[in-house]
């Protein structure tokens, strides 16, 4: 059963820099809504709104979180209305809309009025020191990626590959599609990113996505144990059995997958190790360990210098990144307040009620 309020990210800050990972969430929609013009912080207001009157109204929905601001909402997804409000800014050509199967509209944010004497020329100063201290963050994170290469090869070189593939064969087969038929035709698959590297840290959302799971598996091992291969080989099994599944990738390497949902079979299998480590707390909940069934025995410890110093410099390049990415944040504040002291609230009051009466009349 889907809660009836899930957050997740479109968009990361990865190792490869920005990724985003919009369309396969928004392709089912009827009708889009583009919320354009303005200031960022004005559409996140307008966003915020949308999403109260959603939940005054009772509708579920799907909140894309900023993955800049982790608060803020960069898109409203009207679950069961087919109807999605999303920030102009996750619109990129990544996901052209150009042959979009859907209807699109534009709502201006801000009417064009006396009521916004902005400085834009401060706005674009602000804007390229906000973009270039989140390239130095992201230069930081690529030299992680590249030590957290190093980190896998340890235990890859360790790993028994046979092994996996059979369990992983065994575990699709027996604890996955045991009791369930498949579907003639093949399932959709909707990409999102489980969490997100901003300036509070590592920040996502597993509790709330996975509220309403009845049966969840908490993936323990180390970097290079197997554990995004299993989950992609799950999820390429249920949507060949013709069952929907959301994706989670990991926001650090996008290529990665960190966690996979069948919520027909009300199943969750995830990556449950740092950044986003958690432990079982429900009836149903099982940890499956990879380390202890796929790694030789006495790994971490023949190994222990070598894993140290990897991880400590693997760490002090994750904590640079989030530090400019903290520059990055008073930036960002520096250009709301003057929106904020500049724009009159009538400015935007005309974009809010049209997305009022837009859901009202739903």
């Amino acid at each position: 059963m889907m809660p009836n309020e899930i957050n997740y990210f479109a968009t990361a800050n990865s190792c490869y820099g920005r990724k985003n990972l919009l369309e396969t969430n928004i392709s089912h929609l009827k009708k889009l809504y583009i919320i354009t013009d303005g200031y960022e912080f004005i559409r996140h207001i307008i966003l915020k709104h949308i999403r109260n009157v959603c939940i005054e109204n009772n509708i579920s929905i799907e909140n894309i979180r900023s993955s800049y601001s982790p608060d803020e909402y960069d898109g409203i997804i009207l679950t069961e209305k087919g109807i999605g409000f999303v920030n102009i800014t996750l619109i990129t050509l990544e996901n052209s809309l150009s042959k979009a199967p859907f209807e699109i509209k534009y709502l201006h944010c801000i009417s064009e009025n006396e009521h916004c004497p902005i400085n834009d020329e401060l706005i674009f100063k602000y804007k390229k020191q906000f973009l270039l201290y989140y390239n130095k963050a992201y230069k930081k994170l690529a030299e992680a990626k590249t030590i957290h290469d190093d980190w896998e090869n340890v235990y890859i070189t360790n790993f028994n590959k046979r092994r996996a593939d059979e369990y992983t064969r065994q575990f699709i087969n027996n604890n996955i599609f045991r009791n369930s038929i498949s579907k003639p035709n093949d399932g959709y698959c909707r990409h999102r990113f489980l969490g997100c590297a901003s300036h509070n840290g590592s920040v996502d959302f597993v509790n709330n996505i996975t509220e309403n799971i009845e049966k969840r598996y908490f993936i323990k091992g180390r970097p290079g144990t197997g554990k995004s291969t299993f989950m992609r080989k799950i999820n390429e099994a249920a949507i060949s059995s013709g069952f929907d599944t959301e994706v989670y990738h990991c926001g650090f390497d996008s290529d990665s997958y960190d966690m996979v949902i069948i919520r027909a079979l009300d199943i969750c299998i995830f990556d449950s190790t740092s950044p986003h480590e958690y432990f079982p707390d429900r009836k149903n909940d099982s940890i499956l360990d990879f380390y202890r069934n796929f790694v030789k025995p006495g790994t971490d410890e023949r190994f222990k210098s070598t894993l140290s110093d990897i991880e400590d410099r693997y760490k002090n390049n994750i904590a640079s990144a989030i530090s400019y990415m903290k520059e990055a944040e008073k930036i960002a504040v520096k250009a709301k307040e003057h929106v904020l002291n500049n724009v009159a609230e009538n400015a935007y009051e005309d974009c809010i009620r049209k997305v009022t009466d837009v859901i009202n009349d739903l």
